[in-house]
């Protein structure tokens, strides 16, 4: 008999009615392989003026002024982990990870420049919002 992994396991109890004490550990494991995603809503007005709605994760934050960013866009560019540092926004924008307007001046997080520019090099991350995801993984996790 085969058995397959059901992702609503309740870990308090565990597969076969064990305690949470001595979860199926290959079972655990399974379900920290998935990948978190933050799943941005927008109404089918604010959707229609983005031309590409990627789907963006923060990886990790190796210092507070830098993260690695996984950035997939299937009608533009992907890139599994991409550097991306903090700046000043130079002009206004709209935040890739959650979808917030972007004023002038703010603090943002942008590609790190490369020799051959990313093509997604004029996005912009809040850093509030960096935070943000930040916070939401550690809670997940």
């Amino acid at each position: 008999m085969v058995e397959t992994m059901d992702r609503s396991v309740d870990y308090a109890h565990d597969i076969g009615g064990r305690p949470a004490s001595t979860p199926d550990t290959w079972l655990r494991t399974i379900g920290l392989l998935e990948p978190h995603r933050h799943t941005l809503t927008y109404s089918a007005e604010k959707n229609a003026l983005r031309v590409h709605t990627p789907i963006v994760n923060v990886i990790e934050r190796p210092t507070s002024s830098m993260a690695v960013v996984s950035w997939r866009d299937a009608t533009h560019c992907r890139y599994g982990a991409q550097v991306w540092t903090l700046v000043t926004a130079r002009e206004p924008g709209v935040c890739a990870l959650s979808g917030q307007p972007i004023r002038h001046a703010e603090l943002v997080f942008l590609p790190q420049r490369s020799r051959t520019p990313a093509l997604n090099a004029r996005a912009m991350i809040l850093a509030t919002a960096m935070d943000a995801a930040l916070a939401w993984e550690e809670e997940t996790c």
